[in-house]
């Protein structure tokens, strides 16, 4: 098992997004790549969307969660 495979690490060292699909439901997620992997985004375009640079992608739009 890789290092940054698993959770606490995942946990510590990962950014988490808000996501809002075409539809309109809302995750949390903590990984941005394999989240765009898992459902055929671009993970360029997604980032883009995350911080300001496009409205959104395939329908799609997200925002970082900022850590306090």
């Amino acid at each position: 098992s890789k290092l940054w495979e698993s959770l606490e690490y995942q946990e510590k060292n990962c950014e988490r997004y808000m996501v809002t699909s075409p539809t309109g439901e809302s995750f949390e997620i903590l990984n941005l790549n394999e989240f765009c992997r898992q459902n055929n985004l671009g993970l360029g375009n997604m980032w883009a969307v995350s911080v300001g640079k496009r409205k959104a992608h395939k329908g799609w739009k997200c925002y970082k969660i900022v850590k306090e």
